[in-house]
């Protein structure tokens, strides 16, 4: 199966086979990137467009862990340099955002009430505190912070989680990082993170010459090492070589691909 899965999507379709169900909460700014990933996932979530009021929000409710506090000191914002601290307080900022939350969703449910004590005589009366409920709902939505936490029922397969171990292992934002954590610790995970290695290589051929170390999604990139930088130099002499012997590049790639199978270590190319 290792072989098979190093080989890459199509010999190792067998991973779209191996489902995996798992409960993630995460942050609606995390959840907008993971909703890239469409083809062989399902997930399942309370809507937060029918039941964002159906508890009070609290600050464990928002991802805030990098939101930089000032101990109530009100700083001057024309003495503060833009690339080392906020004018205001970040999170007295979010506190006071879920104050406004709170407020707008207890507004919200006193005018329910409301609706429901009617009589079926007063439809002028109704209609007009629909409209009030409508617009309480609106102020809701529209301020809520893309930190805020939801919480999803999601149905993947290993081929997906290859293809997230790969790009996202290395991104910026601590979410990813831990889930690639969580794969990393799945049963036969190995045939998941097996692509890192040839990913590896193709990252190192493409940035060797390159000063540019930030990859596409983000996140730290490490630069080749001199051993690493000679192997690349070696490998493309001998790609070069062959290509001069008339090589096609298909006869070149099969080579390459036995040369790295961990079944032949004496392989040469």
């Amino acid at each position: 199966m290792l072989r098979l899965a190093r080989a890459g999507s199509v010999d190792g379709k067998f991973r779209r086979m191996i489902a995996v169900y798992v409960d993630i909460t995460a942050p609606l700014y995390w959840w907008k990137e993971f909703d890239t990933y469409k083809v062989g996932t399902v997930a399942n979530s309370c809507s937060t467009m029918h039941k964002i009021h159906a508890k009070e929000f609290t600050l464990e409710d928002f991802s805030h862990e990098h939101l930089l506090k000032t101990e109530g000191k009100w700083i001057d914002i024309d003495s503060v340099d833009p690339y080392e601290f906020p004018a205001l307080d970040s999170m007295d900022g979010l506190k006071i955002i879920v104050d406004m939350l709170n407020h707008w969703r207890k507004k919200y449910l006193e005018i329910d009430s409301e609706i429901k004590e009617c009589h079926f005589n007063e439809l002028p009366k109704r209609e007009e505190l629909v409209k009030s409920k409508k617009l309480c709902w609106w102020q809701m939505i529209q301020l809520l912070p893309s930190s805020y936490n939801q919480k999803r029922t999601v149905m993947l397969n290993y081929e997906v989680l290859s293809n997230i171990y790969q790009h996202r292992r290395n991104h910026k934002l601590d979410e990813w990082r831990e889930l690639c954590k969580w794969i990393e610790g799945l049963p036969y995970s190995e045939i998941i993170t097996c692509n890192v290695a040839e990913a590896k290589k193709a990252e190192l051929k493409t940035f060797v010459d390159s000063g540019d170390t930030t990859p596409v999604h983000g996140g730290a990139f490490d630069k080749p090492t001199e051993a690493e930088r000679k192997e690349i130099q070696e490998l493309k002499a001998t790609i070069n070589k062959l290509r001069a012997q008339k090589w096609s590049e298909e006869q070149i790639t099969k080579l390459l691909q036995r040369a790295a199978e961990p079944s032949n270590p004496d392989t040469e190319v």
